[in-house]
This record gives C-alpha cells, structure tokens and sequence, in this order.
C-alpha cells in the first residue's frame, strides 16, 4: 500500500479504510494479484514451518520478490485509463472483498459536470464491458477507449456493488474521437438539448430508469441501486484535442 502513495488508486483505497485486510479473503486476494501480475512478479517461497496452536496445526511460510518485479508490480497497479471524464485504475487485490466482482477496472474518480457523471456513473463502479464487449482485464478497458472510431456511439456496462447488486449501461454519442491514456486525464465535452424528457422503463427483472435518449448519454440502472437525479440539460458529444 505505501509504494502507491500519491497515485489516484492509493487514494481510492484510503478513502475506503487503506485497504484492510478481510477474513477469508487471502485466497480470493492472492488469486487476483497472480492473474493481473503473476507473470513478472510471483513471490518466491523462501522457507516454510508448522505451528501447533490451540490443538491446530498452522503453516506458515516466508516469500520474497525481487525489487525490480516488485516495482513492476507497483507500477502496473498505479495505471490509470481516463476518458469522457471518468478515470478507471486496475481493481487492486485488498478490494476483493468490498467489491465482489470478477471485473478488473474500478472508476476512481469522477469529473464534475462531465459526461461521465451527467450518465451517472460513480467512483467505485467497475467497468465490464465496452460496447457489449466483455473486457478480460483492465488493458482490455485500455485498448478499447484507445481505439474507438470517430462518431461512434459508446456503450459503458459498469457493476456497482457487485454483479449481483446491480449492472447498468451509459451511452454517449461521438462527436470526434476519444482519450485514454497510461495516466490520468480529463475530456471535454459539448452540449445539445436531448431529444426526449427522462422516463421510466422497466426490464425484465427491475424497474430501471433510463434518462436521455436519441443522441446523448443514456444510464441503466436496476431498481436495486440508488435512484438517479434526473437531468436538468443536455446530452454530450466527446473528442479528442
């Protein structure tokens, strides 16, 4: 945790307790930090000792890493992707037991009065898929705001609360092209009226309700989840400078 200070995901977890440590999560915890950096930066095991205890038998082993795979390691979870005003950074392994979800990118900070927040998405949400498109890790968010054509609309399906609280859709319309890059940044963004009042639809399951429409930024969101305010003005197109 200290090797992360001063990057927007240090400030993430210290806004939610400094990232304490959950009973029976350390399986779940170290699964996730293999997945995302085990490739260059798996612990070695030094040496290893049994303990009886209270008539239980404990294991208890020491590991080490190098430096230059621990910086690596710390590098990649300082990451951030940034675009339509939302920053997202990689879900760090001491979160796994407050976000229960299988995604691998956490919005942790939200620009005001931007597109992002005008679709109501919120810092702790996690980005899943783009586009409908189901993102494997958080590169894959990466690559994708990378690689958006000019004037294309963008689908953003985030999780809040984990995947079985809630899972909702944003929707802006292009009007240029997109930024995301290695470190954070802010878009801009221009207004137009939207093309139709907000109104209530339901699905299959939940009451959502789904605000804008036409051109603009379109929000799902199930029942199960805080109620959003409605818009007061316009929709938004995002590009590039």
């Amino acid at each position: 945790m200290p090797a992360l200070a001063g990057s927007q995901a240090y400030a993430f977890l210290e806004a939610r307790g400094g990232g304490a440590r959950r009973p029976g999560m350390a399986e779940a915890e170290a699964n996730r930090y293999l997945k995302q950096v085990g490739a260059f930066a798996t612990p070695e095991r030094v040496d290893a000792r049994f303990q009886e205890r209270d008539g239980a038998v404990m294991a208890v082993a020491r590991y080490r890493m190098r430096k230059e795979s621990f910086d690596a390691a710390v590098q990649s979870y300082r990451r951030t992707a940034s675009a339509f005003g939302m920053t997202a950074a990689p879900v760090f392994p001491l979160l796994e037991g407050e976000l229960k979800t299988s995604g691998d990118a956490v919005v942790v900070a939200v620009d005001e009065r931007s597109p992002a927040q005008a679709a109501g998405v919120r810092v702790g949400d996690v980005v899943v898929a783009v586009n409908g498109r189901p993102l494997a890790n958080f590169d894959a968010l990466h690559y994708s705001l990378s690689n958006l054509p000019e004037g294309a609309a963008v689908e953003l399906t985030v999780e809040s609360g984990g995947p079985r609280s809630s899972s909702r859709s944003s929707r802006a319309a292009r009007g240029g092209r997109s930024r995301s890059r290695a470190r954070a940044g802010r878009g801009r963004a221009a207004e137009w009226p939207l093309r139709r009042a907000p109104q209530w639809r339901r699905g299959e399951s939940a009451a959502a309700r789904r605000i804008g429409g036409g051109a603009g930024v379109k929000c799902r969101r199930s029942a199960a989840a805080e109620p959003l305010p409605a818009l007061r003005g316009g929709g938004v197109a995002l590009w590039r400078r």
